[in-house]
């Protein structure tokens, strides 16, 4: 998401202080530190985020014991029959929290060319929360997926590669072809739950702008959690992420293999309910006791993960033209 300045006052308050190492400390830092990578970000102050325990989040899927399009499960009855065991069954999810961790730091030299080392360390602050909720939001899309990486959350397309049957595929290769509204409404039938947002790239936002206003049709908007104000699609906020890429790669099946080498987009569709952020640790940061004459260290970390508890409440439609 884009980050615009805001009133960091409360920041560049704890950051005045005298004793920059006891700064550090302020535990109303880490608060502020939330509201900043909450802070024009319309996906996190939307996607909800549970405190977490233990060593990961635990849920448990249950399979029906009965079908309802099926005239063989024997749950007709007349009065004299008994009841036959339709048990459904239940299948264990774990998801085990993983962490993000950076680095900061403010070297002696930059310290003495005119900036106070509150100034210095509030800027470095500032752009090393930012980078974290970067990462966060990438991870929430492509986290050990299409690039295995078992340090990672399983992301969203991660859900969709073991899930094919989840994905609208416009086409196999990664050129792209152009977007339908029959296409879109077929991504958002697959979805078996309440659809809370369609996440896309701002170029596709602008496709599906563009779609809208070819058809005559009006281009609505509604207000979403944290004020901002988004356009819609069948009543469902559109929210443009820059962390849906415009090269995407296609595999033969439809679901994406590679994040560069292609001109192509996609359309997630989400159940907020079903999709959200287990928390173990929000955003902190923690000093580093200094080792060397040359530099400040800081350390900034969460520790979370993605939940998708249902599959079939989230879909998503590859190979949207990007170029042209």
């Amino acid at each position: 998401m884009n980050f615009n300045k805001m009133d960091l006052s409360l920041l560049k308050k704890s950051l005045g202080e005298s004793d920059v190492s006891s700064l550090y400390q302020s535990r109303e830092l880490d608060k502020v530190l939330v509201k900043l990578v909450d802070y024009m970000n319309p996906l996190r102050q939307n996607m909800d985020r549970k405190p977490g325990s233990g060593t990961g989040y635990q849920n448990y899927r249950r399979a029906a014991g009965i079908t309802a399009n099926s005239f063989s499960d024997n749950i007709d009855v007349i009065e004299t029959d008994s009841a036959e065991e339709k048990a459904g069954t239940y299948s264990e999810l774990y998801l085990p929290y993983k962490t993000l961790l950076s680095k900061g730091r403010v070297y002696r030299r930059v310290q003495k060319t005119g900036a106070s080392i509150a100034d210095l360390m509030r800027e470095e602050i500032e752009g090393k929360a930012i980078e974290l909720r970067d990462a966060e939001e990438r991870r929430v899309f492509w986290g050990n997926s299409p690039t295995a990486n078992t340090k990672q959350w399983p992301g969203i397309n991660s859900y969709m590669v073991a899930n094919s049957g989840q994905v609208v595929a416009l086409t196999n290769t990664g050129t792209g072809v152009t977007l339908t509204l029959e296409s879109l409404d077929r991504a958002i039938d697959l979805n078996l739950g309440n659809p809370g947002l369609i996440l896309t790239s701002r170029t596709g936002r602008r496709k599906l702008n563009a779609l809208l206003q070819a058809q005559q049709r009006f281009v609505d908007k509604i207000e979403i959690r944290g004020g901002f104000k988004v356009m819609s699609y069948n009543d469902i906020p559109v929210v443009a992420c820059t962390n849906i890429p415009d090269t995407l790669n296609i595999t033969s099946g439809g679901t994406v293999s590679s994040l560069t080498g292609g001109s192509s987009t996609a359309f997630f569709i989400v159940d907020l309910q079903e999709v959200f952020m287990s928390v173990l640790t929000e955003v902190t940061m923690m000093p580093i006791a200094r080792a060397t004459s040359q530099y400040e260290e800081f350390e900034m970390f969460m520790d979370e993960t993605l939940v998708v508890r249902d599959y079939r409440k989230v879909s998503m439609i590859t190979g949207i033209k990007s170029l042209g």
